[in-house]
């Protein structure tokens, strides 16, 4: 083969082997080939269609210019004529097609056709092709002008109709009908494609093509190209549209002869029902919008900013957009009223109708976002017509957005919803307060929520809306920007107003709505700062949910309402006295939220929400005195029935046949909780805590409320109800939740630590009650820690002091600090403290210990000559060293912490500005945190509000009384201040004073410039409380906390109150010692036991005294005064009596001489060292002289 020949051929001349191709590189090399040939053709054939379509386009325009240029050249002058009229026959068969040929794309561009059909703008037009069209425009104007029919162009349809009226040819009228029709369908598509279309300068010669991308959806700016088409020649369009689609413009058929009300109709149905689904309308309105909003405006270098005429002028063609929009919808809305059932099912079978489309096409536009502060009030006016807008208003409830970017996605729905609620609102008004005469903006009364009908209809298209925009796509930018214009509902006459014309079922289910809304765009844009602007009372993130709060719970009376409504629906008490000792656990919530049906608890979780929001602006003297909401036996009440939901939703009660077979539905339902009843979940627990602590800090509740039905539980008898709770798991699951709520947090002192966990305890109780009826053993631990965490207040605090001091011993058996060393334990410690410097080397130490914080030390003293101390450690040197670290830290000489007038402490603002302030501050709460670690008692009262900050929760207004009275007597004087603030000429500013000067800090941004008045008021005083109580206190605070979370981690310190810690650090409350308790649990050294006979004396002495010498005698031996939470087997190190033997003489016990010796003690072994007294009296005298003469050691 000639292939063979040549290959040898190559590899001769070559003179090197050639290799031989295989057959698959043989056949890639003739693909190659073919595909490099079959692009060639390719390329060949794509610059023939180029050079054709280029030659097309090339020819269009040069016809498109000769059009334009005979145009100019024949009607010209007649332009300049303003007396000079033609006929109408001569403007649609001469005038009008040459214009609408030179602008519009021809037969053969189907697809830019169709993209203007859509909503599409023109194609930016030099400034010098424009002139026959603004000639057009000015022969047109003056032709609809005409009240004669031969001179208006709309008075063609007479004379069609005059001529088949008169014998014509009725093919010729009804061309001539059809002709008129087409001219002016086609005259709408270039003034509505023309409005709001860019341009570029005069000369820039730009070639983009018409209708953009021919979706419909490009909105260009001014930023497009300068500057929009000349304002005169949008206004001419405008206003050409504004006639053609409102017939009452109409001027030929204004004479009302009954032949031409026919024709009238024909052609103004034939002209609005080609009209009404097409977006033309709506579309060069969204792109005035967006040419006139401010954004656009700085975007595009300040032109339209510059030129405040033609910003007028675009401004009226918008609102005339608005306004033939809104004449096509009525007039169709009148051709076409509302039919039947019957005919309405066929016109839905059928399609959509003409009003219906005029309608959707209406709506689109009024959700164009910013563009109700561009409507005139006499296009408001025309919008709110009545009955026109309850019509409106019924047709949003049945919108169906659609897929545009403008309307289709959650934002341009939201958008709607704004411009109808602010529609129906109305204006904000001002008026001058103080004698300043200070301009006060506020929200009258709305006039337009009294008509009948409104107000319902509003409310059924919010739900609709909220449930479109709910289901819509969205992004959390979007969503946030388009809650801004919802600010009416934020408004409390508005809320009042819809609160009054709506059922309460309605009004619950939209205000519930909105606030999920909300939460959902703070939740998905926490990272952006969602948040609202626009109006001063924008919605938009965790602002705006708050602000919807306040309007509800201030501005309406909702929470009494819906209080009445749930007691009649749920079957919640109204009231609950204080007497009662039972009965506290309402029967109807034992199945938990999982029993509730999705409208009751939708309706409960508002009330939950709004209600804890009402709290923490209302003081105690209005929760107490005043009850200006609720009763106290109201409060008891609604506490009553959030703890039996709280505990219950974790542990549901379906004992019984009812109640199993109850149960069994609750349990289907907790399967598919959802969206109705997240909203409980997470309010229930807050609201509850809230009540909690206003009890605890002045109760209004009988301790029985709170644990009702953790007895009820542990009393049941029969099944898994009355075995008692597994302590390790329980332990476990708080243990996780303590290491998750460690590493979430990077401040364990953050006050939103206590919100979180709150907030994550209520996440589980779906997961939790959906175990139902069957709560197995497994999970039932897992229930009682989410109890415990969620609302520990409902378990006992003896039941909660032995979960605490389990959660410390499994901590210690995990780190291995519960062995000895030589049983594999972690080795002791080192630390060496100064006698004279306790405090400063403590400090230092401590901190260097890293994860051995918890380690058993392996303390060392140094004396003051710097020589160690002598002696063993049996257990008294670490209580020896945390008292003498806690005397020091808190002396008030260190100046590290300070005191209430109660005499409770705090740490002192001030510390963080000593030399190793911070540091000390974090020593001591490590120190504290050992203290409790080991069980040691520390008489060491800690301020409320500062163990509220060690917990990670946020004080409380009415906590500032503990610290400052005078400054709390103060504010509340201002808060119910009834006269006018501004006189008492009072700024956002707070002082304090440090090293005798006083220095000012701002509570806001420019504070100083900030006047406090009655508008006001309420915010400066909760934010000067808030400066006491937190932010002058937060970094001394916070260093403390710091060092007490190395050992205790918060979420330990959330099972109590603060009350409660305290007695967890310094022992029980100061009743009666248990003698008893404590002879069983003493210890005895050097000879002495049970038997001893001046044991027995000791014993008999003890109980002889009375309750303030038993303390003053317990505070001798073990430094406190109150006895160990749970009792004396929990005194740490154990109580001892030591023997002392003075030799005293037998005789003494019938009259001799008796030991002279005084009773001494070891606090820091809590060993009392009682001599072997021989006489009763003499040890009762000696005992007595020795506790109340406030001296130890020494008396020896």
């Amino acid at each position: 083969m000639d292939f063979d020949r040549y290959r040898k051929q190559s590899g001769i001349s070559s003179g090197r082997a050639v290799r031989e191709q295989s057959s698959s590189e043989v056949l890639n090399q003739a693909k190659a080939e073919r595909a490099a040939r079959q692009a060639e053709r390719q390329r060949q054939r794509a610059a023939s269609t180029i050079g054709r379509w280029w030659r097309g386009t090339t020819a269009r325009r040069q016809q498109r210019s000769r059009l334009r240029q005979a145009w100019l050249q024949e009607y010209g002058p007649l332009v300049a004529q303003p007396q000079e009229l033609l006929p109408a026959a001569h403007l649609v068969n001469n005038v009008l097609p040459p214009v609408l040929a030179a602008f519009l794309p021809g037969p053969c561009q189907q697809e830019q056709r169709a993209a203007l059909a859509a909503g599409a703008p023109l194609p930016p037009l030099p400034a010098t092709d424009t002139a026959a069209l603004r000639g057009c425009f000015a022969l047109l104007l003056r032709s609809l002008a005409a009240t004669e029919a031969r001179h208006n162009l709309l008075g063609l349809g007479l004379a069609a109709g005059e001529a088949a009226g008169s014998g014509a040819s009725p093919d010729s009228a009804e061309e001539r009908q059809q002709q008129l029709l087409g001219q002016l369908q086609r005259l709408l598509l270039l003034c509505c494609s023309l409005i709001g279309s860019g341009s570029n300068s005069p000369g820039s010669g730009s070639s983009r093509s018409g209708g953009g991308g021919g979706d419909g959806s490009s909105i260009p700016s001014a930023a497009d190209g300068g500057m929009t088409v000349d304002p005169l020649l949008q206004a001419a369009a405008g206003r050409l549209v504004s006639i053609l689609c409102d017939s009452s413009l109409w001027k030929c058929f204004q004479q009302r002869q009954p032949e031409h009300d026919e024709q009238q109709r024909r052609l103004q149905q034939g002209l609005h029902s080609w009209l009404a689904p097409l977006p033309l309308l709506s579309a060069a309105a969204q792109r005035l919008v967006a040419v006139l909003s401010p954004a656009a405006a700085s975007q595009g270098g300040g032109a339209l900013q510059q030129q405040d005429q033609q910003r007028q002028q675009l401004t009226a063609v918008l609102n005339g957009l608005v306004a033939a929009q809104l004449a096509l919808w009525r007039q169709l809305q009148k051709q076409h009223p509302e039919q039947g059932p019957e005919a309405a099912a066929s016109s839905s079978a059928s399609g959509s109708g003409a009003g219906e489309a005029a309608g959707r096409q209406l709506l689109r536009l009024l959700a164009t976002p910013g563009l109700l502060p561009l409507l005139a009030p006499s296009t408001v006016a025309q919008l709110i017509a009545s009955p026109g807008f309850a019509a409106l208003l019924r047709a949003a409830a049945s919108w169906q957005p659609g897929g545009d970017s403008s309307s289709g996605s959650a934002s341009g729905t939201l958008s709607l919803l704004g411009t109808l609620a602010q529609l129906a609102a109305g204006k904000r008004a001002s008026q001058p307060q103080g004698q300043q005469g200070r301009q006060v903006d506020f929200l009258p009364p709305s006039q337009l929520l009294q008509q009948p009908g409104v107000a319902s209809a509003l409310g059924a298209a919010a739900a609709a809306l909220l449930q479109s925009a709910r289901d819509a796509p969205s992004s959390s930018s979007s969503t946030g920007g388009a809650l801004e214009p919802l600010w009416p509902f934020s408004e409390g006459t508005f809320a009042s107003q819809l609160l009054a014309a709506l059922p309460l079922p309605q009004f619950a289910r939209l205000y519930h709505e909105l606030l999920l809304l909300a939460d959902a765009c703070s939740s998905s844009s926490r990272g952006a700062g969602g948040g609202g602007g626009g109006d001063g009372a924008a919605i938009g993130g965790r602002a705006g949910a708050a602000r919807l709060l306040s309007a509800l719970a201030f501005g309406t009376q909702l929470l009494t309402r819906l209080w009445r409504e749930l007691a009649t629906s749920i079957g919640l008490p109204l009231e609950a006295p204080l007497q009662a000792t039972r009965g506290w656990e309402v029967a109807t919530l034992r199945r938990g939220i999982a029993g509730l049906q999705p409208q009751a608890a939708a309706q409960l979780g508002l009330f939950c929400r709004v209600y804890c929001h009402h709290l923490q602006v209302v003081d105690d003297w209005e929760f107490h005195e005043r009850q200006q909401t609720f009763s106290l036996g109201q409060q008891r009440a609604i506490a009553a029935a959030l703890n039996t939901l709280i505990f219950r939703t974790q542990l549901p009660d379906t004992s019984g046949p009812a109640g199993a077979a109850a149960g069994g539905g609750a349990v289907a339902r907790a399967g598919r909780l959802g969206r109705d009843h997240r909203m409980l979940q997470q309010a229930a627990p807050l609201l509850h805590r809230a009540l909690y602590e206003r009890d605890a800090r002045r109760p209004f509740c009988p301790p029985a409320l709170w644990l009702e039905p953790y007895r009820h539980l542990v009393s049941a008898g029969g099944g898994s109800a009355s075995q008692p709770i597994s302590g390790a798991a329980v332990v476990r699951a708080l243990v996780a939740a303590a290491d998750g709520d460690a590493g979430g947090s990077q401040h364990p002192g953050a006050p939103s630590a206590a919100h979180g966990a709150a907030a994550a305890a209520a996440a589980t109780a779906a997961a939790a009650s959906s175990s139902g009826a069957g709560v197995a053993a497994a999970s039932r631990p897992a229930a009682v820690a989410a109890i415990l965490t969620a609302a520990p207040q409902c378990v006992p605090f003896e039941e909660r002091v032995a979960v605490f001091r389990a959660l410390i011993e499994q901590d210690q058996e995990r780190c291995g600090y519960n062995l000895a060393p030589v049983d594999g334990g972690a080795r002791p410690v080192p630390v060496t403290i100064r006698r004279g410097y306790v405090l400063e080397d403590a400090s230092a130490q401590l901190g260097l210990l890293g994860s051995a914080t918890k380690s058993r030390l392996s303390l060392t003293f140094i004396n003051q000559q710097g020589l160690q101390e002598a002696g063993i450690d049996m257990g008294g040197l670490m209580k020896e060293f945390l008292e003498s670290v806690v005397a020091e830290g808190f002396d008030p000489n260190r100046g590290l912490f300070s005191a209430t007038p109660d005499g409770y402490a705090y740490p002192n603002p001030l510390a963080e500005r000593l030399d190793g302030g911070l540091a000390a501050l974090e020593a001591l709460g490590l120190v504290l945190g050992r203290a409790l670690y080991e069980g040691l008692l520390l008489d060491l009262p800690l301020a409320p509000f500062f163990v509220s900050r060690l917990q990670g929760r946020w004080p409380l207004f009415d906590e500032l009384q503990a610290l400052d009275p005078e400054v709390y007597r103060s504010l509340m004087q201002l808060k119910r201040f009834e006269g006018q603030i501004d006189d008492l000429c009072l700024d956002f500013t707070v002082e304090s004073d440090f090293l005798g000067s006083k220095v000012s800090e701002e509570l806001v941004p420019g504070g100083s410039r900030l006047g406090v008045n009655n508008g006001n008021v309420l915010q400066y005083v909760y934010l000067v409380a808030d400066w006491h109580l937190n932010k002058r206190l937060g970094t001394a605070a916070a260093a403390f906390s710091r060092g007490l979370s190395k050992v205790i981690p918060p979420a330990w310190l959330r099972l109590f109150s603060p009350r409660e810690v305290n007695q967890l650090l310094g022992g029980g409350e100061a009743a009666a010692l248990d003698v008893d308790d404590m002879q069983a649990h003493a210890q005895y050294s050097n000879g002495y036991s049970a038997s001893s006979t001046t044991v027995k004396h000791f014993w008999a002495v003890v109980r002889s005294m009375s309750q303030e010498e038993q303390r003053a005698l317990l505070k001798f031996v073990t430094s406190v005064s109150r006895a160990p939470l749970g009792g004396f087997k929990h005194l740490t190190p154990p109580l001892t009596i030591h023997k002392v033997d003075c030799g005293a003489s037998l005789l003494a016990a019938v009259g001799g001489k008796d030991v002279d010796r005084l009773p001494t003690a070891s606090t820091c072994s809590n060993t009392l060292k009682l001599p072997n007294f021989r006489r009763t009296s003499t040890l009762r005298e000696k005992l007595l002289y020795a506790i109340k003469s406030g001296a130890g050691f020494e008396l020896s």
